[in-house]
Order: structure tokens, then sequence, then C-alpha cells
């Protein structure tokens, strides 16, 4: 299963399971962030993340 999502994402940017809630490729931009032992400030590079969004039975049941 987790294979199919995986497939679906990089072919489409998104996947939906009914009932369940959809998963979706989102970019994220390039920022500034501090490093918390030192406090100096780095370079975050821009990248992908996948996010999920539930769907209205599994928010319901919580």
């Amino acid at each position: 299963m987790l294979g199919n999502i995986c497939q679906g994402l990089q072919k489409d940017g998104s996947v939906t399971i009914a009932g369940f809630g959809t998963f979706q490729v989102k970019d994220r931009k390039a920022r500034t962030g501090r490093n918390p032992v030192t406090g100096k400030p780095i370079c975050i590079a821009a990248g992908r993340r996948v996010g999920f969004r539930m769907g209205k039975a599994l928010r319901d049941a919580f």
C-alpha cells in the first residue's frame, strides 16, 4: 500500500483515500533558520514535502 501511495505522489502529486484523507506534495521555499545550539543563522534549502489532510470520516472519529 505504501508503495502505491509513493507512486501516486510521484505521478500525480496527490493521493486521496476515501474516508481517510489526502496526501499531497507541497513545495517549500528556501528560508533562514537558526542553529539551536549556537544560535547562528543557517540557510535551509527549498524542497518538497508530503502533507496530509484528514478526511471527514477520520476527523469525525476524533
